[in-house]
């Protein structure tokens, strides 16, 4: 019986996304390629505002990208919400696995009052496919 693992590749904070501010209900977005890759996890972190936020959160979506140009899938998948109603000065990271290929991410502030404060991607890869 064989046994397949693969290295995984700890990103830099912050190599994805550099920390940033985001106003209410401003959005980023930021690629990612996985295309060399054999999949990766894509941290999301962010630090709440100092003002009690009513409908606070962040939503993640992820869209998949293909072909050269490339065209940007326009169903989003998988999509997440991390929310944080009523969470003041708090840092939150939730996180997800990606499959090889290329996406486009979103980062979607939910607060319609206040900004979030260092908001940030952080990816790991896994490469070196090893079988024993």
């Amino acid at each position: 019986m064989s046994t397949t693992t693969l290295t995984r590749t700890a990103g830099a904070s912050g190599n994805a996304l550099a920390p940033q501010a985001l106003a209410n209900s401003a959005s980023v977005s930021f690629n990612v390629n996985l295309s060399g890759d054999y999949g990766g996890d894509l941290c999301v972190q962010f630090t709440t505002a100092s003002a009690a936020q009513s409908a606070g959160g962040i939503q993640i979506d992820v869209r998949r990208q293909y072909g050269s140009a490339p065209i940007t899938a326009t169903v989003k998948r998988p999509s997440m919400q991390v929310l944080t109603a009523g969470v003041v000065s708090t840092t939150f990271a939730d996180g997800l696995t990606l499959s090889p290929g290329v996406y486009q991410i979103t980062l979607t502030n939910l607060d319609t009052a206040n900004g979030l404060t260092a908001v940030s991607a952080t990816l790991d890869t896994y490469t070196n496919q090893t079988t024993v």
